[in-house]
């Protein structure tokens, strides 16, 4: 019979004692693989060791799977996040886009076109600005559904060996790597508050039209509200 070591979970079993090999599976694996050693009867013939295999595999996968799945989990979260805020987003900035763009039209009436005149600067940039934040929360909202679906295959291995459900994991992993999915989730919340940025300022550019006393009020509370927003982001690169 070989004396190649039988890679098998450390785990007890008849008539011997567990140990650790060090042999790395891949590359990304840098965990110890277990091994047993001592095996005596029935634990050398072929009836035990397709057991001994698979629960070997099975271990090694739930121990990379364990860790992973606090990553997805924390991702999935982050995404969900991001989408009900694009959600809440998208529908305010939709219904005040909803009177702004009446200013393009060549005729009809309502209070923003008594406000301001037709076709004026100010009218080009508020619905500028207004349908520019619709569309980027909008695209948060797609970009989330796009990344739900790829944690939801990413963290399903259903019908695999444990041995092959490790290498999907292997290549999984490095898939995530490489397209740097992890970062293009961190991306939605940004997206959210450029999104509501566009609308302040749009908010602000109206209002300045309208009445300089409110805008100056309007614009006091959004330059407090960006201030505290800044200097909690930059902590965290601080």
């Amino acid at each position: 019979m070989s004396s190649d070591p039988v890679y098998v979970p450390s785990v007890p079993v008849p008539g011997g004692h567990s140990g650790v090999n060090t042999r790395r599976y891949g590359n990304d694996f840098e965990k110890p693989i277990p091994t047993l050693t001592g095996l005596t009867g029935s634990a050398r013939d072929g009836s035990d060791l397709d057991l001994f295999d698979e629960i070997h595999w099975q271990v090694l996968l739930d121990s990379y799977l364990a860790e992973e799945r606090k990553k997805v989990d924390f991702w999935r979260a982050k995404v969900n996040r991001s989408m009900i805020s694009g959600g809440v987003v998208a529908l305010v900035v939709a219904l005040c886009a909803m009177e702004s763009y009446k200013l393009l039209l060549p005729g009809g009436g309502s209070f923003l076109r008594i406000t301001l005149l037709p076709d004026s600067p100010i009218a080009i940039r508020l619905n500028s600005l207004w349908f520019y934040s619709l569309i980027i929360a909008l695209s948060t909202m797609l970009f989330g559904i796009q990344a739900s679906q790829w944690l939801r295959e990413y963290d399903t291995y259903h019908g695999l060996h444990p041995r092959e459900a490790l290498s999907v994991y292997e290549m999984r992993s490095k898939a995530f790597r490489n397209w740097r999915v992890p970062e293009f989730i961190s991306l939605l919340p940004i997206l959210v508050l450029i999104s509501i940025l566009l609308f302040l300022v749009g908010l602000v550019d109206f209002l300045w039209a309208t009445n300089k006393v409110a805008a100056l009020i309007a614009f006091l509370a959004y330059a407090m509200m960006g201030i505290s927003t800044s200097y909690s982001t930059l902590k965290i690169f601080i």
